[in-house]
């Protein structure tokens, strides 16, 4: 993909909902390590000071850099917004809420936790294990680096959005911890698991064969 680079910004996102994270592993199909966090400024004023603020330096920036091209080619362009607002899948229709997407080619991510202020202990890095576990719904913020782009194969202008570093604030963990909770008027087993289970090819009966 063919780009021309332009200036660099850092900037670190409010706090939000963070979903789609490859942040341990890359996902299979582009080997990308991204995140997105997802705002509400229906609901949330820092989040709606953030959208009015960034929607209107992305026109800012989309106004700017079209200038820059012979008007002939300047029509074709496009605005690639940012943030982005999300749509329905099945309808098309917004939803109100607006998207970061953030990736990197860069990975493991660098996620940390919030550190303890009131004894001045800073950020520290969360183990990747850990970090594997985290799960969409996860409250955290992003550190992005952006890239303002003319993107002369797509025929976009924007900020390119790369993914530094992730911030879990509140985490959620795939299966609420790794264990089931009782289910009223479930099946109940009234056998021992332990001396019940048939042996694996190596002849333990207690071992997992995955």
């Amino acid at each position: 993909m063919a780009a021309d680079k332009l200036n660099y910004i850092t900037l670190v996102t409010p706090i939000g909902d963070l979903a789609y994270m490859y942040l341990a592993r890359p996902d299979q199909k582009y080997g990308n390590y991204s995140a997105t966090v997802v705002l509400d400024p229906a609901n949330n004023e820092e989040h709606k000071a953030f959208v009015e603020e960034w929607r209107k330096k992305s026109d800012e920036l989309f106004a700017r850099l079209k200038a820059t091209l012979p008007e002939k080619k300047a029509k074709n362009y496009r605005h690639r917004e940012f943030p982005y607002e999300q749509e329905d899948k099945e309808t098309g229709d917004v939803t109100g809420k607006f998207l970061i997407k953030a990736v990197t080619k860069h990975g493991p991510v660098t996620v940390v936790d919030c550190g303890d202020p009131d004894n001045k202990v800073g950020p520290k890095e969360i183990p990747l294990a850990t970090v594997g576990k985290l799960w969409s719904g996860s409250k955290g913020r992003l550190l992005l680096k952006m890239k303002e782009t003319i993107n002369s194969n797509r025929e976009t202008i924007g900020y390119t959005v790369y993914l530094n570093k992730v911030q879990i604030v509140e985490p959620k963990f795939a299966g609420g911890g790794g264990e089931f909770g009782a289910v009223a008027g479930g099946f109940q087993s009234n056998e021992d698991a332990s001396a019940s289970a048939p042996p694996d090819e190596d002849g333990d009966p207690n071992s997992v064969p995955f």
